[in-house]
Formats: structure tokens, sequence, C-alpha cells
């Protein structure tokens, strides 16, 4: 009898300190699965900086600095003078847009009650980088070196974590949004980050890339294309907003995407805009935040 409880107590002494061991020794992963999905797994603990910006009668307007994978982000925190938790929404902007871009859409989201994280992407504003021609990008991959698109996708999951760590946001109900390129990468971020409550995207989709007779060509594509993640953000809600006459991602590509989407999901089509944001999204907008984190 003794040496059985001498046996179980050796057992939780093993247990325990491979629980330590494991806690405390995870290392950050990176990686591309046989699926060509990307992984950013331990991500470690963020830090960051926080400076005011503006204090008005609603809400804050702060400056957020930190490091991500060797590249200074800077982007704006907008948090609602509320009481209690907030729900928060990680806003990527388009191609070439800024962060004071994005000002209009982070206001939307604020009236709506949400605290909002936007960023000047690689190689916008404030933030240094560049963003490679796709053979650049595919030689970085053939190399077992990130592409950029995965970096931006890490970035936002660096926003995912900002979230985490600020005290009075809703952790439960944190959704992302992007327009354009900004909502590509929030496909692929939404599609891996498996806590995020929900994706909102406005006028973007996956890319049309016919197959090539090099597989890893084909690998390559498959790993930076929102709609090889796109069915992975189900059982959470996507919505996608698209105009009729967008002339830069035409509405048809949109509905391709949407269609490799798994339920729930809604696509709602826009009339009287073309590419991007546009006054008439307003009230969708309003309403589709809202769904998102029932």
């Amino acid at each position: 009898m003794k040496n059985k409880i001498k046996i179980l107590l050796i057992l939780l002494i093993i247990l325990s300190g491979i629980d330590i061991y494991l806690k405390f020794n995870t290392k950050e992963k990176y990686y591309v699965d046989s699926d060509n999905i990307i992984h950013h797994e331990n991500r470690p603990k963020i830090e960051f900086t926080r400076q005011l910006v503006e204090d008005r009668e609603n809400y804050t307007k702060e400056k957020i600095i930190f490091n991500s994978k060797e590249t200074k982000i800077y982007g704006y925190l907008f948090l609602p003078k509320l009481k209690g938790k907030v729900p928060g929404v990680i806003f990527l902007p388009a191609a070439q847009a800024t962060k004071e871009g994005a000002a209009t859409e982070s206001k939307i989201f604020l009236k709506n009650g949400f605290a909002v994280l936007t960023i000047d992407q690689r190689g916008i504003g404030e933030t240094d980088g560049y963003v490679p021609g796709i053979e650049q990008d595919y030689n970085n991959f053939i190399n077992n070196r990130e592409t950029t698109q995965s970096l931006m996708v890490y970035d936002a999951l660096r926003l995912f974590d900002i979230f985490n760590s600020i005290e009075n946001i809703d952790k439960n109900k944190i959704v992302i949004s992007g327009e354009s390129m900004g909502g590509r990468t929030a496909i692929i971020a939404g599609g891996i980050e498996k806590k995020i409550k929900g994706v909102l995207i406005i006028s973007s989709s996956g890319y049309e890339s016919p197959k090539k007779n090099n597989e890893t060509a084909n690998n390559f594509l498959d790993s930076i294309n929102p709609n090889n993640y796109i069915y992975r953000i189900s059982p959470r809600k996507l919505i996608m907003i698209h105009s009729e006459n967008d002339t830069v991602i035409p509405i048809k590509d949109a509905e391709y995407t949407f269609s490799l989407a798994k339920e729930p999901k809604e696509f709602i089509k826009i009339k009287n805009c073309n590419h991007g944001y546009c006054d008439e999204m307003n009230s969708t907008i309003n309403e589709s935040l809202n769904n998102l984190i029932i």
C-alpha cells in the first residue's frame, strides 16, 4: 500500500514538473501546415506603449506603439467613455490607407460603443517596412522565411493580444474588420484566431489563383489566399458588405469568396457606392456589429 502511495506521489511530481515546463518554456512557433494554413503559435505576452492624443467628451484616442517581429507598429486605440466592459473592433485599413484615414470607420464603431484598434500596416504611415512583389515573397516562402502577408496577419493577431491585455475590454466580444486589402488580412487572421468573436469584411475578397504546374507555387498562393481560410471562421459569424458597382474588386469575386464560407454568414449588397466604405454603409455596419457579438 505504501509503495503504491509513493508511486502515485512520484507520478504527481513528474506531471507537475511537465506542466510547469510546458507553461514556462513554450517557444513562439511559426509554420505553414500541409493544408497551407499559416500558424502563429505561442505568441508571447504583448508589450506596448500608450500615449494620449485626444480626450473628448465621449471617448479617448491614444497612440499605440508595439514591436512585431522586428518592426515597430504604430496605431490608434479609441476607447468609448462607458461604464463597464466594452466590446472591441480590430480594424485593418485598405492598401496605402493610414490609421488617420481610418478615422471615419473608427468613429462609426465608437458610436456603437466599441473600442477600436487600427494601425499603419507595414510600409504605411509611421510604420516601417515595405510590401515586396509577389516574386520576392515567393522566394521568402521557398526559403522558409515568413511572407509579408503572414507578417501582416501576425500584426493583426498582436492587436487581438493588446485588446486582451486592456482591463475594460470584454474579452469575449472582440471582432475583426477590414476594408479591401485589410479585409483579406482580416479573413486570414479571423480564420486563425478562434477566440475572435466574428468577422466583418468591407469591399474585399480572396484571390483568383489558377492552379500552376508547380506544387510549391500553389502551396505559396494558398497560404496567402483568404479563400483558403474563410471556412475556418465558422462557427463564428462572418458578414461581408460589398457594393454592386465595385470596379476594383468586382462583386462576383466577393460572392465567390463568400460561397466558400460556412454558416453562420451574411452577404449584404450596397447599391450606390463604388469601392470601399461609403456613407450608405453606416446603418448596415451598425447593425452588423451588434449581430456579430450576440
